[in-house]
């Protein structure tokens, strides 16, 4: 069995956030500086200051080539960066992390390998402190522990990563997700699912989305987003360290050791059993993912998850 973290939202439930109610972690971090105020900036050359200004387009300096990191200290400029100083409208403070906080801004573009780009804590503890970040008392520590989780940097592959990454094509990828979805079907008496391209173009979008927001919160497609052709459709995500099919689709499919089925409606809403429900379900004919970093999403054909105790004794078998 595979032991991996996610952050996983449940259909039709709403967003599943593990451990909200708890208090964050006995983890103690260095206080981190505030940023420097305008009159505190640290002191550059003229011809420094006239480069930074000269090169800035609506606000943002151009990418530039060469090494890439933050002369600040990542704890630091990962913090800032999340309270929207990289953009701000305060030039002196924009111009400060145009020079000293460039890699977290995105100024230059690292060479292969060359960014950091992790969380300090494990996955299972940033992806509960993820349920802090809306707190500004927590927002220095969970950013500077958990950069990566917050979405606030990118991490970069080694040239033999990505000649990898180049071989593994499109058909792969459908493949594996047909392969592992059919798989733990058949054990449920399942017919096999077939590839949707709209199921993906629609599932590719909603992982890009997630990864985009850079908040590390997962939220479902919109009920409409999700209905084309006159047809809903389910939607199961999760975010995963180093997401493949098989990993996501175990992920998921694990939730059948809590599924009720004398209950099946109450334990669909207290169990979060959504997405192994909705694998099974066998009314649904289509399937089709996508993935964008960390982010997993996969768009049902048509949907399950009905909430009738009938629809689900009838579509899912234990």
């Amino acid at each position: 069995m595979y032991k991996f973290v996610t952050v996983a939202v449940v259909l039709l439930v709403g967003i599943v956030m593990t451990g909200a109610d708890d208090p964050p972690p006995e983890i103690t971090v260095e206080e981190m500086p505030p940023l420097p105020s305008e009159e505190a900036v640290p002191p550059m050359t003229a011809e420094q200051w006239l480069g930074l200004l000269g090169n800035t387009q609506s606000g943002r300096v151009k990418r530039q080539a060469g090494h890439c990191r933050n002369l600040y200290g990542d704890c630091g400029c990962f913090y800032f960066k999340y309270q929207g100083h990289c953009d701000s409208d305060t030039a002196a403070w924009r111009n400060w992390m145009n020079h000293y906080c460039k890699a977290a801004c995105e100024i230059c573009e690292p060479e292969p390998g060359e960014s950091q780009c992790a969380n300090k804590y494990e996955d299972g503890v940033c992806a509960s402190l993820l349920n802090y970040l809306p707190n500004p008392r927590y927002q220095r520590f969970v950013t500077c522990g958990c950069p990566k989780a917050c979405g606030l940097c990118t991490e970069t592959q080694d040239q033999e990563t990505i000649v990898e990454a180049m071989a593994n094509t499109d058909q792969d990828f459908r493949e594996d997700c047909l392969k592992y979805h059919n798989l733990y079907r058949a054990d449920h008496n399942a017919d096999d699912l077939t590839w949707d391209e709209r199921c993906a173009e629609e599932a590719q979008k909603a992982a890009e989305r997630l990864r985009d927001r850079g908040d590390g919160q997962m939220e479902h497609t919109s009920r409409a987003g999700r209905t084309w052709n006159g047809k809903a459709h389910g939607e199961n995500l999760a975010y995963i360290t180093d997401a493949t099919p098989e990993t996501v689709i175990e992920y998921w499919y694990e939730e059948r050791n809590d599924y009720k089925p004398a209950n099946p409606i109450r334990s669909f809403r207290n169990d979060n059993v959504g997405h192994f429900t909705q694998m099974v379900w066998k009314a649904t004919k289509k399937v089709g993912c996508g993935q964008a970093g960390d982010f997993f999403a996969c768009m049902y054909e048509p949907t399950g998850n009905h909430l009738s105790t009938v629809a689900f004794r009838r579509n899912v078998d234990p």
